[in-house]
């Protein structure tokens, strides 16, 4: 840290994403991390989309997913050209929230019980420890996809070589998606990390926040369907319509993650100047 200094901006930025990746990657609960993933995606690999050819097509698989999901999605989700992408897609949708809570709910709590924060604030404002460290948490989250969508890529080339084009173009839109479905999450958990006294009850308020604010909506929605448009506050509400695009097609409803991830941005920043550190 002592390589930053007062006119060099983005150098500081720069700096604090290493610092922050650094701190990730050498500590314990990074550590957890890569195995969570290694393992979760290991085994989705090795029997779901391996195998993705024979099951997708299969009469009885078809109708359990339409019942299961609903057949206006799963309409669009069987037209993917490639049966391995089209069970990553359907992984990934879900799969990448649920990593970013897990990865970022320690984004600012033990820095700010430990006082790391303050020393941080004596070499950079509060707006630029802030974005470097939704950004590294971006980064980590991008290495996790790239990681994933890679390995279903080749497995996907593979089997059907012939495709290589068509695998590489839809891997490319799979792994932008990731991003932008995970980056509300990742605004949302250092908003929550900021509130939290521990890492663990960040994750769990997180959670509870999501669940409670769809319950809250359904209910709301029961009785004034026009409220039905409040679920747009909460961040994911748009993946499982997102199970039926395929191709260009799965950006349709980016603005949804995009806004909420500037909002949420807004009062996370807003939130960290008003902190007593």
């Amino acid at each position: 840290m002592n390589t930053l200094t007062p006119h060099s901006s983005p150098h500081k930025l720069w700096i604090l994403i290493q610092f922050e990746l650094s701190k990730f990657f050498s500590t314990s609960k990074g550590l957890w991390s890569i195995i969570l993933f290694v393992v979760l995606w290991g085994l989705s690999l090795s029997y779901l989309i391996n195998d993705a050819a024979t099951t997708v097509y299969d009469p009885s698989f078809r109708a359990f997913i339409s019942g299961l999901l609903g057949g206006h999605r799963v309409g669009g989700w069987f037209a993917w050209p490639l049966a391995q992408l089209a069970v990553c897609w359907l992984i990934v949708l879900y799969l990448f929230p649920m990593l970013v809570i897990f990865t970022s709910n320690d984004m600012f709590t033990t820095d700010k019980h430990n006082k790391t924060l303050r020393f941080l604030l004596i070499r950079a404002s509060r707006e630029q420890i802030f974005f470097s460290r939704i950004l590294s948490h971006l980064i980590i989250i991008f290495i996790f996809a790239l990681v994933a969508v890679v390995s279903c890529l080749v497995v996907t080339i593979i089997n059907q070589p012939d495709q290589w084009l068509t695998a590489l173009t839809n891997s490319g839109y799979i792994l932008t998606n990731v991003i932008i479905i995970s980056a509300p999450f990742t605004a949302l958990m250092a908003l929550v990390s900021l509130a939290a006294n521990s890492a663990k009850q960040a994750g769990i308020i997180a959670m509870l926040l999501l669940t409670l604010a769809n319950l809250l909506v359904i209910m709301l929605t029961n009785y004034i369907p026009s409220l039905a448009v409040l679920s747009y506050v909460i961040p994911g509400v748009q993946l499982s319509d997102m199970i039926a695009q395929h191709g260009a097609a799965t950006f349709s409803l980016s603005a949804i993650p995009i806004i909420q991830t500037l909002v949420l941005l807004a009062l996370g920043n807003y939130w960290l100047k008003r902190s007593q550190l």
